[in-house]
């Protein structure tokens, strides 16, 4: 009889991390206060039924759309090393860290799930050498064409891309959540933990 893996699954923006990677990269890239607003708003003016439906991906992707088209990967690759190592490295919860880095040491499995975008978290997941499951950006030839490549991976998504990477007849899941979204884990987890780190 074989024994199932431990794999500890944690949720990033509001559960590891204080703050809402995205709106922290948008910042990061975007200094100026006029110029981010200008963004936001011909973000959601093109949007206004995601914003009635309180669907806010939709508008979050125009985001990166506006900011981002056309960029080469590796380019991308860089502005998440640089936002990484100047502001979302300084963002993670000091009890989250702690939790993390014991895990790291005793060799538990760690996997980062987030509707936040793989360029911008791989460095954040390489440092605690965890396995990223995330929403992708879509690149032809070497450039971001302005779409996600697949679905938004968030609620369902993440159980679904969960599930396919790691079956349910060989893990059992831990997993660390802090919306309602999130919560969706709770169905496939050993233990699931709501705002553990606050």
């Amino acid at each position: 009889m074989s024994t199932k893996q431990s794999l500890y699954v944690f949720d990033v923006d509001g559960t590891i991390t204080r703050d809402d990677s995205f709106l922290l990269l948008v910042k990061f890239v975007c200094p100026n206060v006029l110029r981010r607003y200008m963004i936001w708003l011909r973000a959601s003016a093109v949007l206004p039924s995601a914003i009635l439906k309180g669907d806010y991906s939709k508008i979050k992707y125009r985001v990166l759309s506006l900011l981002f088209k056309n960029k080469r990967s590796g380019e991308l690759d860089k502005t998440g090393l640089d936002f990484y190592n100047a502001v979302l490295s300084t963002n993670i919860r000091s009890k989250a860290n702690d939790y993390l880095i014991n895990l790291s040491r005793e060799s538990g499995s760690i996997v980062f799930l987030s509707a936040s975008c793989e360029f911008w978290l791989k460095p954040l997941a390489d440092a605690y050498n965890a396995t990223l499951i995330s929403s992708k950006l879509e690149f032809k030839e070497g450039f971001f064409t302005g779409r996600l490549s697949g679905d938004n991976c968030k609620g369902e998504e993440k159980k679904r891309r969960l599930q396919a990477m790691f079956p349910a007849d060989k893990y059992i899941f831990i997993c660390f959540g802090n919306s309602a979204s999130d919560r969706k884990l709770e169905a496939i987890s050993e233990a699931y933990h709501h705002d553990f780190f606050v």
